[in-house]
C-alpha cells in the first residue's frame, strides 16, 4: 500500500491542476512530485475530477438535488468507509484489493458530489473602508475623552489638500504653574469628559493629523449643544463649510467609564500643572506618560472644563496628531444646533455581544482574542446574534482605539488612496486615522486606529495572514463534503 499523498502540499497541488500556482510554487511543486508517486497519483485524480466536473456542467448551476442523493448513495453503497453517516460501525481495517477502475469511479463519484454540494463562492468586498470608518468613529465616540475634530477629520479625509485649509497656527502654552498630584489630574480629565456632554459652545479648532508621507491639516467648525451633540464643519479656503457632520452626544455607561478610566490609570502615569493658556482662556495640562515618553497631553479649560487642546504621541516622542480651539464661546444651551444627516452612517455590526462571547466567535473560526498589541478588548459587536457575517472589536488602552472589522469574503479592490506595504502585509492608508485591510483566507480584515503608525503595525502582525488561495476544484470539493458531513452531524 503506497504512503497518502503529503498533507501540506494540498493547496499546492489543487491549485496546480487548476492553473492557479505562482510560478516559485509550481517549481517547488514540480520538484516535489518528481519523487512522490502519491503526489502524481493525486493530482492525476484531481485532473480526472476536474474533467468530469467540467465537461458536466462547464459555468453553469449545481446539480439537482435528487442527482447528488443517488450519486450519494452509489457512493455509500461503494463500501467507502468515509461516506457513511455518524451511526454506521467503522469496520475493521483490512486489506482489500481494488481494480484500477473501480478505484478511479470512486474517486470520481466522490469528488462530483463535493462539488454539487459545495455552497456558494464568497461575497467579494470592494472596499471596505467606509465601513470600517463609520465603526472606527462609533467607537472612537465613546471615549470619554474623543475629540469631536476627528469626527470631522474623518469624513475631510477624501477632500484634496487645496481644498482643506490650513489652522492658524494657534497653539497652547506650555503651564508653568504647581504641579497637579496623579489624584488630580485623573478628576481634572474626569471633569472635561463630564463637561463635554453638558457644556454648551461654538468655536473654531485646527486638526493636524501627521504621516510618514502626508500631513493632513484642516479647520473645523464646532457648535456643541448639552446633551444633544455637536454639528461639527470642516471649512475650506473661503472659510465656508466643504463637509458637515452632526455627531450625537455620547451615552454614558458606567460599566463602560469605568473601564476605560481603569485602563489609562493602569497604562499610564498622569501628571499636570496648571498656568496654561489656550485660545485666551486659562486652562490646566495634564500629561499621561507611559514608560520615559510622553503620550498624550490635553488642556482643559479652568472654567468649563472642555478640552481646548491635545497632542498625541507615538514612540520616542513623534507627534501623531493636534487638535484644539483656536476661538471659543461659551453660550447658552438651546437654539445652537441644527441636527444634519450623519455622514458617517454605514456601520455595519449593530448587536453588541459580552465580551466573553468572543471564545464562541473564535471558535466559529474568527479572530477572537481579549488583548491585542498589549490593549484590551472593551467592545464586541456583531451584524446578528448568531452565524454572523461581520464583527467588530474595539481595544482600547485608556488612550488610544484600535477598532478591527472582519467580513466575511474576498478584497476584490484594496480601500480608495491606499498602497500596499510590504513590511506591513497590508493595503495601508495615512490621514485623521490610520487604515490597514488585507485578506486572510475568506475574510477581509481591516484596523484602524488614532494611534502611531508603529501601533498600526503591531495591531496587524497580531492577526492572521493565512494565504489567500483562489477557489479551485478542490477548495470546492472540500467545503462541499464540509456541508455534508456537518448535515449528517445532525
Amino acid at each position: 500500500m503506497s504512503n497518502p499523498p503529503c498533507v501540506d502540499l494540498s493547496p499546492l497541488r489543487s491549485a496546480f491542476v487548476d492553473g492557479a500556482l505562482r510560478p516559485a510554487d509550481r517549481d517547488r511543486l514540480l520538484n516535489h512530485l518528481a519523487g512522490c508517486a502519491s503526489c502524481r497519483q493525486d493530482v492525476a485524480d484531481l485532473r480526472a475530477v476536474r474533467r468530469l466536473v467540467g465537461g458536466t456542467f462547464g459555468t453553469g448551476g449545481p446539480a439537482p438535488v435528487d442527482l447528488a442523493a443517488r450519486l450519494l448513495s452509489i457512493a455509500q453503497s461503494s463500501g467507502s468507509a468515509g461516506l457513511a453517516g455518524p451511526s454506521r460501525r467503522r469496520a475493521p481495517r483490512t486489506r482489500t484489493t481494488f481494480s484500477g477502475a473501480a478505484a478511479g469511479a470512486v474517486v470520481l463519484v466522490v469528488g462530483f458530489i463535493g462539488w454539487v454540494a459545495a455552497p456558494a463562492a464568497p461575497v467579494t468586498i470592494s472596499d471596505p473602508a467606509a465601513e470600517a470608518q463609520a465603526e472606527f468613529t462609533s467607537a472612537v465616540g465613546r471615549t470619554p475623552l474623543g475629540p469631536d475634530a476627528l469626527t470631522a477629520a474623518m469624513i475631510a479625509d477624501p477632500i484634496t489638500a487645496t481644498t482643506v485649509s490650513r489652522g492658524t497656527g494657534h497653539g497652547p502654552t506650555l503651564a508653568r504653574g504647581p504641579q497637579l498630584s496623579a489624584a488630580d489630574a485623573v478628576g481634572t480629565l474626569r471633569r472635561a469628559a463630564a463637561a463635554a456632554g453638558t457644556t454648551s459652545y461654538e468655536g473654531e479648532q485646527t486638526y493636524v493629523a501627521y504621516g510618514m508621507e502626508r500631513t493632513l491639516t484642516a479647520r473645523v467648525r464646532v457648535v456643541a449643544a448639552s446633551g444633544r451633540g455637536s454639528q461639527i464643519s470642516v471649512l475650506g479656503d473661503t472659510g465656508l463649510p466643504v463637509q458637515s457632520e452632526f455627531k450625537p452626544a455620547a451615552v454614558s455607561s458606567r460599566m463602560a467609564d469605568t473601564e476605560a478610566w481603569s485602563l489609562l490609570e493602569r497604562n499610564y502615569q498622569l501628571t499636570g500643572w496648571r498656568g496654561a493658556v489656550v485660545a485666551g482662556r486659562r486652562a490646566t495640562m495634564v500629561e499621561a506618560v507611559r514608560g520615559s515618553s510622553v503620550a498624550s497631553r490635553w488642556w482643559v479649560d479652568d472654567r468649563s472644563g472642555v478640552v481646548l487642546w491635545q497632542d498625541s504621541f507615538g514612540p520616542g516622542g513623534r507627534p501623531v496628531a493636534s487638535t484644539g480651539f483656536t476661538t471659543i464661546r461659551m453660550q447658552s444651551p438651546t437654539g445652537v444646533i441644527r441636527q444634519l444627516p450623519a455622514k458617517l452612517n454605514g456601520a455595519v455590526t449593530r448587536t453588541t455581544l459580552t465580551l466573553s462571547s468572543v471564545e464562541r466567535l473564535a471558535e466559529a473560526g474568527w479572530f477572537g482574542q481579549q488583548e491585542l498589541s498589549g490593549m484590551s478588548l472593551v467592545r464586541l459587536r456583531t451584524d446578528r446574534a448568531s452565524d454572523p457575517d461581520a464583527v467588530h472589536l474595539t481595544y482600547s488602552d485608556g488612550l488610544n482605539v484600535v477598532t478591527v472589522l472582519q467580513r466575511r469574503g474576498c478584497l476584490s479592490d484594496p480601500p480608495a488612496a491606499s498602497a500596499w506595504d510590504p513590511a506591513v502585509h497590508a493595503y495601508v492608508r495615512a490621514g485623521a486615522s490610520r487604515l490597514a485591510t488585507w485578506e486572510s483566507k475568506g475574510t477581509v480584515f481591516t484596523v484602524m486606529t488614532n494611534g502611531s503608525s508603529q501601533l498600526l503595525t503591531d495591531a496587524v502582525a497580531g492577526l492572521p495572514h493565512a494565504p489567500v488561495w483562489e477557489r479551485t476544484s478542490m477548495d470546492r470539493i472540500q467545503a462541499g463534503w464540509a456541508e455534508i458531513l456537518a448535515a449528517m452531524r445532525g
